[in-house]
This record gives structure tokens, C-alpha cells and sequence, in this order.
């Protein structure tokens, strides 16, 4: 069997998982998950369904793209978990000594992906709460990441014209009033993710500016952890 790339998002909707045949210019299979809340139990499902229809195993794979987000605690938390599990099985293996790990974001090369095609910046949003989420930000050919919060005084101050917003937000008319009539809602959140391992895989294909690693990346979250932020609450309270 040929070496395949794996390739799994679980930042954008539910899981989904890639495979990419070594010298591959498309992926081989591609499947997003149709329950989004199911996703630490799906994710090895598909992978095996993945890895069975090319007549491949894990030890087939000699190289794994994990998105590091930003993404939901949960979401993220599961994604990297199994790839760090999937290095583990493989580590007394033949095929631990070509195994390799490559971190990526998926809301950033969504990003870059769309701005190449439109060929003009671009912001892609994906919301974390009523008023805040993260944005991946294509400017001038340079990408870049950042938390936003709707109600900062400097809300999409310097920001490129074009926004374009990943799924619901409840805030939507109010961002709307302050950035104009420039945002493009994604309402189908499956395609974009389906769009996003293609974007991935394709950092593969062209090798552009990507640096494999034998450990998991870390993760970016939307936003902090419940207990988290219940820890934060109950600090500010008491200052």
C-alpha cells in the first residue's frame, strides 16, 4: 500500500477526517461527521472507514495533519487527543520512525484559501460567544489570528472590508451596523469544513512554509474552558 497522509479538523463542525496518497494532488477520501456532538466517538470510526476504503492501515500513515484550532474546548481537545493516541499506537512500530506530525489552523488556510480565489483580503469569522469569537485575517498576502470581541472600541478597526461569518451568531445585525454591508454569512458550515481539509491537505501537496514535528501541536481555543471561566468570574469579583 502506498503512505497516506491523515488528515483530521474537529475545530469547524463535528469531525472530519482526510486521506491523502503520498504524490496525491486530491484527496482520497474525505468525510465530515453528521453528528457534531458525537465527535470522540466518531473520529476513529471514520478513520477506520477511511484507511479500509484504500485497503490501508495505520501503519500505512506516515503522516498526520492535525488542526490546532481555534476551535471549542471540547472540540479541540478530542482532535489533538487522538492524534496524540495515534502517534502512541504507532510507537513501537516500523512506522514510528516516519511518522510525523504537522499542526495547522483550519479557520486560517479557510482564510488564505478564500482570499486567493476572490484575490482580495478577507476576514473569516467564527463566533465563540454573543459578542466575541476569533478571526483569521488575510491582509496584504500576510495571514494572522486573533480573538475579537464585538464590544472593544477598536472592533474591526484596520480590518479588510470583506467578513465573511462561519455559521449562527446572535450578533450578527450589530456587527452587521458596524462593518457596513460587507459580511457573507456561511450557513453551510459542513462544506466549509469539508473545504477546510482540502486546505489542509493542500500544505501537504505544495510543502509551502510547513515545518513536521514528532509532537502534537498546541491548541487554540475560542474561548476558555467552563471551569475556567468560572475561575476568572469568581478572581474579578473579588478584586
Amino acid at each position: 500500500m502506498m503512505p497516506v497522509t491523515l488528515i483530521i479538523d474537529t475545530s469547524i463542525r463535528g469531525a472530519a477526517v482526510g486521506l491523502l496518497k503520498r504524490g496525491g494532488k486530491d484527496l482520497a477520501f474525505a468525510e465530515v461527521s453528521e453528528d457534531i456532538k458525537d465527535s470522540a466517538r466518531q473520529l476513529p470510526l471514520m478513520v477506520k472507514r477511511g484507511l479500509e476504503s484504500l485497503g490501508a492501515t495505520c501503519r500505512d500513515v506516515e503522516g498526520l495533519v492535525i488542526s490546532q484550532g481555534p476551535g471549542s474546548f471540547t472540540g479541540i481537545r478530542v482532535g489533538l487527543a487522538y492524534a496524540y493516541g495515534f502517534g502512541l499506537a504507532l510507537a513501537d512500530s516500523a512506522a514510528a520512525h516516519h511518522f510525523k506530525v504537522l499542526g495547522a489552523s483550519s479557520l486560517l488556510v479557510l482564510a488564505e484559501s478564500f482570499a486567493k480565489y476572490d484575490q482580495h483580503d478577507v476576514v473569516v469569522f467564527l463566533p465563540a460567544t454573543k459578542t466575541s469569537g476569533y478571526a483569521a485575517i488575510v491582509q496584504f498576502g500576510v495571514g494572522r489570528m486573533l480573538p475579537v470581541d464585538l464590544t472593544s472600541a477598536s472592533f474591526s478597526d484596520g480590518f479588510p472590508e470583506s467578513w465573511m461569518v462561519l455559521g449562527e451568531w446572535p450578533q450578527l445585525e450589530t456587527a452587521s451596523q458596524l462593518l457596513g454591508s460587507r459580511i457573507k454569512v456561511l450557513t453551510d458550515v459542513k462544506a466549509a469544513s469539508t473545504t477546510a481539509l482540502t486546505c489542509l491537505a493542500n500544505l501537504v501537496i505544495e510543502g509551502r512554509n510547513v515545518t513536521w514535528s514528532n509532537e502534537v501541536p498546541r491548541a487554540i481555543y475560542l474561548r476558555k474552558s467552563s471551569v475556567e471561566e468560572k475561575f476568572d468570574s469568581e478572581n474579578s469579583k473579588q478584586d
